[in-house]
């Protein structure tokens, strides 16, 4: 965009007449004076594809004041944004106050960007608006566009004849509120576009309560959703097809099948590509099992004397008590080596003393590098630990530490980077295991109270610290050259 000064804006109307109306008439402006700004068919004019004519069909001839498109990423939402603001700035008539929420100052840049690129590649618009670092001013109506970033404070007191909010899965109930709160004059529209929220983001944002509203029959709200069938496979192509109207076109199936599980997860794979609203309460099986199984090493045990690490995970009475070995070395080999749970006796209940006599025969069987555990239960046994000479660690289960050891442990199995001996008992707590969203990040949760997951849990923190141990290398001192 031209720094400094602008010159003298042409102030009559575009010479252009149709007799179309409504969103037929926003799909000709697209086509005769807007030019595809990037990517597929950069350059070329902007022909709305008719799926994109449905979606906003309801902004334009409907009279709810709240329109909701929920759709997969990599639909061209952001061109189709800014063809929308540009179009609101043009024929919207005086006074417009059209403003795009985006999720961050970057992605308000790059839809500005957008739109300003689409000005300047057509030389009527570009001489009729003004392209300025963070709005494009139309001076024949005194209309303004702006993209801000996703705060109350920069949305509060406005006074908005279109909001566009980006990512409302992602936006905050405050700046929704501030921003349908700006819409004061008759006709004003809010326009909310995005994937569906994750389930850290539900209470945090409007947008399912929307959708569900919207699909109760709330009049005052338009929805248009692309989702696949609930229930279909990850990869049935006729479900990614029905919740990608873009696929073949602008969205290309060699990039959607690159997607696919198990390279991204199963949860954000069908919430960020099939459209579809995930069970809050719910996760997905934090390890598949045809990788697990492709693992898995039956028969085969750490040598005696290799270093290992001990995690230990479990409680006193409900779940399973498990440790578990992981060795130090190029390739992790994950076992199962001390088991404890309730035989359906209601007074049982596990010895510590037990645990920590098995940890201490294990210390005679191999060089225990380190002995790791959860302190809430284990503090007192890995005291005991300590003072027997057994270097000791302690491992939260907190979703900012697991997390990370979660992603490793996962990545390493997938990519043939680790192995298991196949004892069952340890298969059946991976397989158990849910993947599921805390605060801060992933954390592993058991599907009900009878599915135990502690030999996944205590796996995890193996591995992670034997990973760990096994990437340290001691820093050589480098000599200068000599002259």
């Amino acid at each position: 965009m031209k720094k400094g000064p602008k010159g003298q804006a042409v102030l009559e109307p575009l010479a252009w007449k149709s007799r179309a109306t409504g969103v037929d008439h926003f799909r000709l402006f697209c086509a005769r004076y807007l030019k595809v700004p990037k990517g597929v068919g950069a350059g070329s004019a902007m022909k709305l594809r008719p799926w994109q004519v449905e979606a906003v069909r309801a902004l334009f001839e409907g009279e709810s004041k709240v329109h909701l498109l929920s759709i997969p990423r990599g639909q061209g939402k952001s061109a189709l944004t800014a063809a929308l603001a540009l179009y609101e700035l043009l024929f919207g008539g005086e006074g417009q106050r059209i403003m795009i929420v985006a999720q961050n100052d970057i992605s308000a840049r790059r839809l500005l960007s957008t739109a300003a690129r689409m000005v300047a590649l057509n030389e009527e618009l570009a001489e009729r608006i003004h392209t300025y670092k963070d709005r494009l001013v139309y001076p024949a109506t005194d209309s303004t566009f702006l993209a801000v970033a996703s705060e109350q404070s920069a949305v509060e007191g406005e006074d908005l004849t279109l909001a566009v909010i980006d990512e409302l899965g992602f936006t905050e109930r405050d700046v929704f509120e501030a921003a349908l709160l700006s819409l004061k004059r008759p006709g004003s529209r809010l326009l909310g576009i995005g994937t569906p929220s994750t389930p850290r983001m539900r209470e945090r944002s409007p947008f399912w309560d929307l959708v569900s509203s919207a699909r109760a029959g709330d009049e005052t709200i338009s929805l248009v959703e692309y989702s696949a069938p609930a229930g279909c496979a990850v990869d049935d192509w006729s479900a990614i097809e029905q919740a990608n109207p873009a696929l073949g076109d602008f969205l290309d199936r060699p990039t959607v099948a690159a997607q696919m599980p198990p390279k991204t997860s199963e949860a954000e794979w069908r919430r960020a590509r099939l459209g579809q609203w995930l069970d809050q309460v719910g996760g997905e099986n934090f390890m598949p099992s045809s990788a697990w199984k492709a693992a898995a090493r039956a028969g085969v045990h750490i040598p005696a004397g290799s270093p290992v690490v001990l995690a230990l995970d479990g409680s006193q009475r409900l779940d399973a008590t498990v440790l578990v070995a992981a060795s130090v070395s190029a390739k992790p080999h994950v076992e199962l080596v001390g088991f404890w749970q309730d035989p359906g006796n209601p007074e049982f209940e596990v010895s510590h003393a037990e645990v920590e006599a098995r940890v201490l025969e294990l210390a005679e069987r191999y060089r225990v590098r380190e002995v790791t555990a959860d302190p809430f239960l284990w503090q007192r046994s890995l005291q005991v630990l300590e003072d027997e000479g057994l270097t000791v660690t302690k491992f939260s289960q907190s979703a900012g530490r697991m997390s990370p050891a979660l992603a490793e442990f996962r990545a390493a199995v997938l990519d043939s980077k680790a192995t298991h001996s196949d004892d069952q008992r340890l298969n059946r707590h991976m397989i158990n295991a849910q993947l599921v969203e805390g605060g801060r990040g992933m954390k592993l949760a058991k599907p009900s109270k009878v599915q135990h997951i502690d030999g996944a849990v205590a796996a995890v923190m193996a591995y992670s610290r034997a990973f760990w141990l096994g990437g340290k290398r001691n820093k050589k001192k480098t000599r200068g050259y000599r002259r």
